[in-house]
């Protein structure tokens, strides 16, 4: 497998559903060039999106990927939407550019965490755009990340916190 940046779902074979009342698309040949135990296969959503981190998965099964924006490519977030069932992204929307790694869906919200800030976006339940610019979640404002662990998660608790991973330098 060549070195381009693939973004691969992996499926469950017979596991629930994100839409229930569509099917799994078809696997590809080979699971996208990675190995799977049995019983998993892969589809290649979407290929060459640049450095993805984390991903989040909307209740309709639309993508929310974070993108790091290293190596000269761009940052942000990147949603992803199949609209005619084959398992690849056929609309694509690019939310912001500076480069981080946690994503996370909440309440009528997207949160995206860079090295320092985690952003909110207020977001429309089926819509791939936000309703405009972010808010910076002022709890979760952090000192830069070490030099050498630039990268932080992003998740949402059931109770609706927001919370940061941080790890010492590896």
């Amino acid at each position: 497998m060549n070195r381009a940046v693939v973004l691969i779902a992996v499926v469950l074979s017979g596991g629930p559903l994100v839409r229930p009342s569509a099917a799994l698309p078809a696997c590809d040949p080979a699971n996208g060039g990675i190995t799977l135990p049995d019983g998993f296969c892969a589809v290649v959503v979407a290929d060459q999106v640049g450095a993805p981190r984390h991903l989040a998965v909307a209740p309709n099964g639309d993508l929310f990927v974070a993108l790091a924006g290293r190596r000269g490519g761009a940052g942000g977030i990147l949603a992803l939407r199949d609209t005619s069932g084959d398992g690849k992204a056929d609309v694509q929307q690019t939310i912001g550019t500076e480069g981080g790694t946690g994503i996370a869906l909440g309440k009528g919200a997207l949160y995206f965490g860079t090295a320092s800030t985690v952003y909110r976006y207020a977001m429309r339940v089926g819509s791939l755009a936000p309703l405009g610019a972010p808010d910076v979640s002022r709890s979760a404002r952090m000192p830069p990340a070490p030099p050498r662990r630039p990268a932080r998660a992003t998740k949402r608790s059931p109770f609706g916190a927001t919370a940061r991973c941080r790890g010492a330098p590896t």
